[in-house]
């Protein structure tokens, strides 16, 4: 079996379980109520150490119907064993109500000059009271492996990431932050020597933003 198929085996395995899982890799799986097909993720504890996960150049603001603003998603290897990893971005506003029909994400991958969209994660609208967003494709609850990405040692990748707000989205103080799935590579045959693991930045790789209201048409310029 390919890595490829192996990690994206191991990623719908773990993005789509409805049992509990707690502590693997500081994220733990809860079956939402009345959705057993449909897990919410729940991030509790600080990311692993091994894959540094960071957002940068966020916009302090987004306006609510406005076109999509632009940041940076960087992924890096400081260990000494080569890595691949799904990316995936959390939003959550400060009430709790953010959910994944008021927002709109696309992506470039590293190298890539395309825009792509990005999808709701399986269990990821109102995961722990937010949106957790894929940087990738589902097909059918599956993951796509076009967003697998190879982070070698010593080595960082970064994506490009947009985002938009509807017309509907709640306004006021929201944040946004980093997570992967990912899994350490054998340096013999490449292949994953476990079934993956999520880190979160949750701590330290925050950033806070405001969902603001267009301003009324009589004080526009």
């Amino acid at each position: 079996m390919s890595v490829r198929r192996s990690l994206v085996l191991a990623g719908t395995a773990a993005l789509t379980s409805s049992a509990l899982l707690v502590g693997v890799g500081g994220v733990a799986l809860a079956a939402s109520p009345g959705t057993p097909s449909a897990p919410a993720l729940r991030f509790k504890i600080p990311a692993q150490q091994r894959l540094d996960l960071a957002v940068a150049r966020v916009p302090d603001a987004f306006t609510t119907g406005a076109a999509p603003q632009e940041f940076g998603y960087t992924i890096s290897n400081s260990s000494a064993h080569d890595f691949v990893a799904f990316p995936l971005l959390k939003f959550k506003n400060r009430r709790g109500d953010l959910r994944a029909a008021d927002l709109t994400v696309e992506y470039q991958l590293p190298g890539g000059n395309t825009w792509l969209t990005a999808s709701v994660a399986p269990g990821g609208d109102g995961a722990d009271d937010g949106v957790v967003i894929l940087l990738g494709d589902t097909n059918h609850g599956g993951v796509s492996d076009e967003a697998l990405l190879a982070v070698r040692k010593g080595r960082s990748v970064t994506l490009k990431a947009r985002t938009a707000f509807a017309g509907q989205a709640p306004l006021g103080k929201a944040s946004l932050v980093p997570v992967a799935f990912s899994a350490q590579l054998d340096a013999g045959t490449g292949m994953p020597v476990d079934q993956g693991s999520f880190a979160c930045a949750c701590e330290v790789g925050s950033v806070g933003f405001s969902i603001k209201s267009p301003a009324p048409s009589h004080l526009r310029l």
